[in-house]
């Protein structure tokens, strides 16, 4: 059988009704810190899981700028390296320009000197023809001369002096 105690004492029952209240009160404020507790930890999971995907968009975000920025470094120095080679190209084409001009003008030279000495040639034929009939002429007469001379002085021979 159970056994029923029943306190008389006034202090006895007045402690009890306290402890009674605050095992209630702390169960409640133990309840309470539970359900802080777990939605902090709810909160504090999402807000890692927002962390873990911002750091990952991030990480993406960060990659792509690398390789962008890599990208332009690149093309920036082929660029420079271009430039380079584009103002080399110039300046020998510079340079072959001026060495063209100047062959030309050379060429120029020679073309006048060429035409000048076909000139002096044109007239050196010329003057050579001329000297040559010239000296045809002469010949023709110096013989003719020659020849009269001689049949002179054989006419002189044949007769008596």
């Amino acid at each position: 059988m159970v056994k029923y105690h029943t306190y008389t004492d006034r202090t006895v029952r007045y402690t009890n009704r306290c402890n009674v209240k605050f095992k209630n009160e702390t169960t409640s404020e133990i309840k309470k810190k539970n359900v802080e507790i777990s939605s902090l930890r709810r909160s504090i999971v999402d807000l890692s899981n927002k962390l873990k995907r911002t750091i990952g968009s991030y990480n993406f975000v960060f990659k792509q700028y690398d390789e962008i920025y890599n990208s332009y470094t690149q093309a920036l120095n082929s660029n420079q390296t271009f430039n380079t080679e584009l103002e080399t190209l110039k300046r020998s084409n510079q340079e072959l320009s001026n060495v063209n001009e100047m062959l030309y003008n050379k060429n120029q030279e020679l073309h006048d000197f060429n035409s000048d000495l076909e000139h002096k040639y044109l007239n050196s034929v010329e003057q050579v023809d001329s000297l040559k009939e010239k000296y045809n002429q002469l010949l023709e007469e110096y013989v003719e001369t020659k020849i009269e001379n001689e049949n002179e002085n054989e006419n002189s021979e044949d007769k008596p002096i």
